[in-house]
């Protein structure tokens, strides 16, 4: 469990227990936090959960939101963060902490600058879908899905939603949340998504970040957890997202790249290596029939 130690201007830590998936917090006397502080917007900030982990972001607020002093857009939390609304200071604990005094019920119990309103904000709206595991049986084998993939591949090869067909029966190997087929122009990084299958329907839910990361060092990419991994955690799109596992496989093509991207969110369960291995065999796949 996750707290908010909230500082008041007398010095007293006060103790929110994060419960929830998602806290604004500002001055209007309906946010889930609420601040009775001049240079706090009013509708300030908010802190929402994501997988294991909570984020804080900027609602463009007037005076901004400080993280350990550094000014930033979204940042993602971690133990003993300081974060810096107007004149109040808000530090976050992944463990209880030590001070556990009771949270007041009521802006009559207190003269602070603090006013908590637990549970008025409706939960984030119809978030992500719920997600499901799976196990690969006999059916799913890769001998089964290349001999099946091939076949398709002959049947659709002159459709016009071709790549887009493809990347629906990818999604569904691999139990993705969407998959994409991008050529890239390497010499100016320019993306073109050849066809996609997302669930949503949005077009642009992929990682530019993980795309060129693979693009420019020639190398397959599996991450497990694109939220840690220190070579994508900044990326906007991932936290906006809420990209999980991804894998992210190029291909040479005369003077342009092919890719094969797919991803699942932070809710499902982390690609593993034999999954990574079947991405291989079903790009290899999709490649020789791009080259014939």
């Amino acid at each position: 469990m996750s707290y908010l130690k909230i500082i008041d201007r007398n010095g007293k830590p006060h103790i929110l227990e994060l419960t929830k998936d998602r806290y604004v917090i500002g001055r209007d006397s309906d946010r889930d936090v609420q601040l009775n502080d001049q240079t706090v917007s009013r509708t300030h900030a908010e802190i929402f959960k994501f997988g294991d982990h909570y984020i804080v972001r900027d609602l463009n607020a007037t005076n901004g939101v400080y993280v350990n002093n550094e000014k930033i857009e979204e940042e993602i939390l971690k133990n003993k963060d300081e974060i810096t609304i107007g004149s109040t200071l808000l530090i976050y604990e992944s463990d209880p902490p030590q001070e556990l005094s009771q949270v007041p019920n009521g802006p009559e119990d207190f003269d602070t600058t603090l006013v908590l309103h637990e549970g008025q904000q409706e939960q984030q709206q119809a978030a992500q879908k719920s997600v499901r595991t799976y196990a690969i049986t006999y059916d799913e084998s890769p001998y089964n899905i290349a001999t099946e993939l091939i076949e398709f591949m002959k049947e659709t090869e002159n459709e016009p939603n071709f790549y887009s067909f493809i990347a629906e029966k990818i999604s569904n190997y691999l139990k993705s949340q969407s998959t994409y087929i991008i050529k890239v122009d390497a010499s100016k990084m320019q993306l073109d998504v050849l066809g996609y299958f997302a669930i949503g329907g949005e077009k642009n839910q992929f990682s530019k970040t993980i795309v060129k990361k693979a693009v420019s060092s020639q190398k397959c990419i599996l991450t497990s957890d694109a939220l840690s991994d220190e070579n994508f955690s900044f990326s906007e799109s991932i936290v906006i997202r809420r990209i999980g596992s991804a894998m992210c496989i190029p291909y040479l093509y005369g003077n342009n790249k092919i890719v094969m991207y797919t991803h699942r969110t932070a809710n499902q369960e982390p690609y593993s290596q034999s999954q990574f291995e079947l991405a291989l065999l079903i790009s290899t796949i999709l490649w020789a029939n791009i080259n014939k």
